[in-house]
């Protein structure tokens, strides 16, 4: 659904939803189960998304 709104995504490497993200572009990809990749993908797009 955010992919329609033109909004950043952030997903899990499973094939089934990489095949829709383009990385850095239209959203980001984290390793199943890693925290810490997931957390800094989430502060990527925190920064992103308020400009800092």
């Amino acid at each position: 659904m955010s992919y329609t709104f033109a909004k950043l995504v952030i997903v899990s490497n499973v094939p089934s939803l990489v095949e829709y993200v383009d990385p850095g572009k239209t959203g980001l990809i984290f390793e199943v189960n890693d925290t810490k990749e997931l957390a800094n993908c989430i502060m990527i797009l925190l920064k992103t998304v308020l400009n800092v």
